[in-house]
């Protein structure tokens, strides 16, 4: 069979003497480019494409949905409030726990989550014609997610306000806007945002700040699917002995022989298959240094530098190189909880009362409230509040009760004929003020007789059930 190595078999003509030119090199650089920094570029480049952004986003979202979300009426739970049913059902499309999972994912994508809610009157058409009007009135009927990417703050473009003048959701032929109140702020649209230091109305991405570390998480990546196209290893160099009167090759041979290399001896199909030389030619295998291998730490300090962005500790994510023990993980997904899940859930129920509540006649009493009584990952923590105070002597069983999260027994604390709200205390203990009298103090003339006289009753009784058991 014909192959292009048979080229060099017959001798060549010398040609013409020009000047000497570079070698043409084959080499397979990375022209990637890097994540683009905007919410659009986030989510398709960061989140869809990188796994550690993936896992630490859909980790955040199932915890916060996993959590469920009480309305308290002065401090009282009240089941059958309308606002309690809105919070349970709160979309036409899906459940609480997936509207959650959804409203929480954007926000960690895009900096910045909005929804809308869904009230008793319709849209209206500005004077202008040119867009929908969304400022409806009466109670809350159902919220509706938004997309971050297309959404816009309408505002002056030195944002001295605090507030802006409205919302506005554009694509394609679609244009809808939602008007802020500038006295009180109310609004039909929630932004939930994160922080951002170079705008008041749009929050900043966490992976904003990661952006570096998933495009070298991202390139890593690629850097490994490339090698493993190549059998695992960097490609050689092919060396061409050239014979006295030879030309050089020409840019069609070269062009030749490396498409013959590519299409026999690279990919993963083609993995391990000898190469068959002849004539003057001869390959040179390059072997990975420790400093070629150095991209596998790099690529681990990247996800690593994700994580923190994210909040999330490294072994939740199965990080190499983070310590994956059965107490590390226990450790790592209590303090995740407590750090990052927690207050960003009751980040939520805060900005939720604030906007939903007004809408009631009620609304001032109202407080949406996470229900963390049943969280796996708080267990940990309820057991050493338990034994911490069960070991308390100073406390009452009310305010132990109290202490743990449970409701006390009786009417209050203050009530002194309440047996739950005496103070309990070991029995070798003596009370306060009780003076401790170490000395030993003999018994009186007195005492000495009356226990002497005792004593000789006791003797007589014993001395006749004795001779009444020798006599039987």
């Amino acid at each position: 069979m014909w192959s292009f190595f048979n080229l060099f078999k017959q001798k060549a003509k010398a040609p013409p003497q020009v000047e000497k030119k570079a070698a043409p090199v084959y080499t397979g650089a990375n022209n990637r480019k890097s994540i683009t920094r905007n919410a659009r570029g986030y989510a398709y480049e960061g989140y869809m494409q990188n796994p550690i952004v993936y896992g630490c986003v859909n980790y955040i979202a199932g915890a916060v949905s996993t959590i469920p979300l009480i309305v308290e009426k002065d401090g009282e739970h009240v089941p059958d409030h309308p606002l309690q049913r809105l919070i349970d059902d709160p979309s036409r499309a899906m459940g609480r726990q997936r509207f959650v999972y959804d409203l929480v994912s954007n926000r960690e994508i895009a900096g910045s989550s909005p929804v809308e809610v869904l009230r008793r009157s319709t849209e209206q058409i500005d004077p202008t014609g040119n867009y929908l009007i969304r400022d409806d009135e009466g109670e809350p009927l159902k919220l509706l997610l938004w997309s971050p990417y297309e959404m816009q703050a309408i505002a002056d473009s030195d944002e001295v306000n605090d507030l802006p003048f409205a919302y506005c959701w554009e694509t394609g032929s679609k244009k809808y806007t939602w008007p802020v109140d500038q006295l009180d702020g109310s609004c039909n649209l929630l932004t939930w945002n994160y922080f951002s230091p170079l705008s008041r109305y749009t929050g900043q991405s966490p992976l904003s700040a990661a952006a570096y570390a998933a495009d070298q998480h991202n390139l890593s990546s690629e850097h490994n699917a490339s090698l493993l196209d190549n059998s695992a290893s960097p490609s050689g160099a092919l060396k061409v002995e050239m014979k006295e009167g030879t030309g050089e090759l020409t840019p069609g041979q070269f062009s030749q022989l490396k498409q013959e290399l590519r299409d026999n001896y690279q990919g993963s199909r083609n993995a391990g298959m000898p190469m068959l030389l002849e004539g003057n030619y001869s390959w040179i295998p390059m072997a990975m240094t420790p400093k070629d291998l150095d991209w596998l730490n790099g690529k681990d300090s990247a996800a690593t530098d994700i994580c923190i962005a994210y909040k999330i500790p490294p072994v939740l994510i199965g990080i190499r190189g983070a310590a994956q023990t059965f107490s590390n993980m226990e450790n790592a997904r209590t303090q995740v909880w407590e750090d990052n899940i927690i207050p960003k859930t009751t980040d939520l129920c805060d900005e939720l009362t604030r906007w939903l509540a007004p809408m009631y006649e009620d609304g001032e009493s109202l407080q949406i409230k996470p229900d963390l009584t049943d969280v796996p990952a708080l267990m940990t923590r309820v057991k050493e509040r338990y034994e911490i105070a069960n070991a308390a002597t100073m406390m009452s069983l009310n305010e132990k009760r109290e202490f743990v999260g449970l409701p006390i027994r009786g009417d209050d604390l203050e009530n002194e004929d309440n047996p739950y709200n005496d103070i309990l205390v070991p029995s070798g203990v003596l009370p306060v003020g009780e003076e401790i009298n170490l000395t030993t103090v003999p018994p009186s003339t007195e005492e000495e007789d009356t226990l002497k006289a005792h004593f000789d009753v006791l003797e007589a009784e014993l001395k006749a059930a004795r001779n009444v058991r020798s006599t039987e």
